[in-house]
């Protein structure tokens, strides 16, 4: 079906953002998608070059189906590695490992770290060991350095430690420092700890001009646990010199000085981590070591000062004078101007901003002058407007719930950290492709709107664990979304449109719980069948799922011999009519003959033994148990488990219905009374040498 988003190529590569798209966060991205309908015409290297932009804009279902129309053409051997390597690209970033390793195997070197990250997400370490070695950047062995301290596996740290240390030191890798820090984790990890080394390596990693504070506190650590007090405070003061707002280090210093019994200095520095943000109240009251300075009356005083770390009124808090140990600000009442306030810059240690119901239509810049904010959660607010300084913010988790929008807010797609996304009450149609390019999506709820589609793009969103689909126009889903791997929660509820739920969906590896109600598709029975039927193989279950909807489609594509028998057993009433209904639709290809033998096996709508009766008025023999003599089976509803063991047999399977239309005509194609008088004429025709005659026969 084609799509209005689609338009033929007309250029090689994608067109460039120009500067006004840029800056301006609510403009929608000029991103030309590609008409996968339009024959593969002309230079196959332009195409490969969009399906390079494709992928890096994270359209993956379409640059997928151009992928797939290029296959097919004839290609050097140079473009038929390029396009493996964008198909493996394509099959790891929907965590589609096994169709990853599968291409990229067929790609050549350019493709030698991925194929090494897919073999570790296999958990096949050897080989993606081997692939790291084989690409022998810093990046591909700090990586398998990095995998060996998660597989607990400190000796292979260490080896490939060192080789990403001198792999950096020669390139003179900006990240260098943390290799230094694999290579101290290994050693320290390993039986033989090496304090000599590793004091030589922590030298060398503070010593990288964009190494963390963290490492610092790391070294001071070592040189406490080894009681050389000296040498961890020389330490932690270098590291407050150079980083005077990082709280860690003053507590640590705290630490130290109580282990040295200078208790006086102890409460000094962690006074000091309090004023410069530090909110560890847990470790600090779980700290045996710290209990001393909780007894102290001054300590006691530090704690109660600085222990509240949120506030309903803001305002209400910058009277006071310590502003800086608020680490978490809430506001919930409507904003004066319908803007955040600027005085919230005072909080400087300010970590977390929630901003409830409020009216809020534009988030002011100033909030990117927030150094410490690493969580923004805007909740039941009509925004519109996100200024560039927060969008590149590197905050570690942003939840939006936007309502009452006119149009798609297109400047989610560039705001870093977002993780959770809540469309409510909103009057935009649709759910357009761009919503891929939200790539830490874990969270996607769309809720009472007027909402008729969702782009395919969806499908495109590798780390989506969770989608609600509630009180919308939506008439159809894209049966794409049986690419989202990580997908683990599903509710699709009180859509009166949607008529038809993709099987495939049922077929996702890691889908876990799921809620359907108030739709048009059998939503109960659906939900029925999922929780009932969660332990068996997921094609059967979206094959099942495939009948409940009667998808022929589906089932043929899908399906097997033994599946449509096995429906008959269920629990699900809908399940197993409608496979008896499917049943009746197959070929007849042995009618019943006075010298059949048949068996009837399962429930009818009528009794069996009636059903029997009647076979047997035809002249017809009915046994109780199958031989070799049987020629045909009746089936019924929930034949149990004597089915099992007769769906190889080599007989005609009949329903109920087959007979029963037979018997309404008076046919007799189930039923043939075939005389000795027939036999004859059609062996004598068999036997003449004229061809009419055989075809008469």
């Amino acid at each position: 079906e084609k799509s209005d988003e689609t338009v033929k190529i007309t250029e090689a590569k994608a067109p460039k953002k120009t500067k006004k798209e840029e800056i301006a966060p609510a403009t929608k991205q000029d991103n030309t998608p590609v008409d996968t309908t339009t024959p593969i015409k002309g230079d196959i290297t332009s195409y490969l070059t969009i399906i390079k932009q494709l992928i890096n804009d994270n359209f993956l279902m379409q640059a997928t189906d151009l992928c797939k129309e290029i296959s097919a053409q004839k290609l050097s051997p140079e473009q038929r590695l390029e396009l493996n390597l964008y198909r493996g690209t394509i099959a790891f970033k929907i965590k589609d490992y096994e169709a990853a390793k599968e291409a990229l195997l067929k790609s050549d070197s350019a493709g030698y770290f991925l194929l090494a990250e897919t073999y570790k997400a296999l958990e096949e370490y050897p080989l993606a060991y081997s692939y790291y070695e084989k690409t022998a950047t810093y990046n591909a062995l700090y990586t398998a350095a990095k995998m060996a301290i998660s597989i607990k596996d400190p000796k292979t740290a260490i080896t490939y430690s060192t080789l990403a240390v001198k792999e950096g030191e020669k390139t003179n890798h900006p990240e260098l420092w943390q290799a230094y820090k694999l290579s101290i984790q290994g050693l320290q990890e390993s039986g033989n700890p090496n304090l000599e080394l590793q004091e030589q390596v922590f030298t060398k990693a503070i010593a990288h001009p964009n190494v963390t504070v963290e490492v610092y506190n790391d070294f001071a650590l070592f040189y406490k646990d080894q009681k050389d007090y000296k040498k961890a405070h020389t330490i932690l003061d270098q590291a407050i010199k150079r980083f005077p707002e990082e709280p860690e280090s003053y507590y640590n210093k705290c630490c130290i000085f109580i282990d040295t019994e200078e208790y006086e200095k102890a409460l000094d520095e962690l006074g000091k981590a309090y004023q410069n943000g530090y909110n560890k109240y847990s470790k600090i009251h779980k700290n045996k070591q710290l209990s001393i300075l909780r007894k102290d009356s001054r300590g006691s005083k530090l704690s109660q000062r600085y222990y509240m770390s949120s506030t309903d009124n803001p305002r209400s808090i910058l009277k006071s004078n310590n502003l800086e140990r608020i680490t978490e600000v809430y506001i919930t009442h409507n904003l004066k101007d319908r803007t955040i306030p600027n005085d919230i810059t005072k909080f400087t240690n300010l970590r977390s901003l929630y901003v409830g119901t409020s009216k809020l239509k534009a988030l002011p810049p100033l909030i990117a002058d927030l150094k410490k904010l690493e969580e923004l959660n805007i909740d039941d607010n009509p925004l519109t407007e996100v200024p560039e300084s927060i969008l590149n913010k590197n905050l570690k988790k942003v939840t939006l719930n936007i309502k009452q929008l006119q149009t798609f807010p297109f400047y989610l797609t560039k705001f870093k950290g977002l993780k959770t996304l809540i469309i409510n009450s909103s009057k935009f149609t649709k759910i357009p492709k761009e919503i891929a390019q939200c790539t830490q999506l874990e969270k996607l709820i769309i809720k009472h709107t007027k909402i008729e589609s969702i782009d395919r793009e969806i499908a495109s969103l590798p780390n989506l664990s969770s989608l609600e689909i509630r009180d919308t126009v939506i008439k159809q889903l894209p049966k794409e979304l049986s690419n989202l791997k990580n997908l683990k929660n599903l509710k699709i509820l009180e859509n009166p449109n949607l008529k038809y739920l993709p099987e495939e969906i049922f077929t996702l590896p890691n889908l876990h719980t799921v809620e359907f109600r108030k739709n048009d598709f059998p939503d109960k029975d659906a939900q029925k069948l999922f929780n009932d039927y969660e332990n068996i193989e997921k094609r059967v279950l979206g094959v099942f799922l495939a009948i409940m909807q009667l998808n022929r489609e589906y089932i043929e594509q899908n399906g097997r011999s033994e599946d449509l028998f096995n429906a008959l057993n269920t629990s699900i009433s809908l399940l197993r009519t409608n496979a008896l209904l499917l049943l009746a639709e197959q070929e007849i290809k042995y009618p019943i003959t006075k010298n059949s033998e048949v068996l009837v096996l399962g429930k009818f709508t009528s009794k069996t033994d009636d059903l029997k009766d009647k076979i047997e008025s035809k002249g017809i023999k009915i046994t109780n148990k199958y031989s070799p003599t049987t020629t045909h089976i009746i089936i019924g509803e929930k034949p149990g488990k004597k089915l099992l063991q007769l769906i190889d047999k080599d007989v005609q399977w009949l329903t109920e219905s087959q007979i029963s239309a037979a018997d309404k005509t008076d046919q007799t194609s189930l039923t043939l009374d075939i005389s000795d008088q027939i036999i004859k004429q059609i062996k004598s025709l068999l036997l003449s040498t004229e061809e009419n005659n055989i075809t008469i026969a």
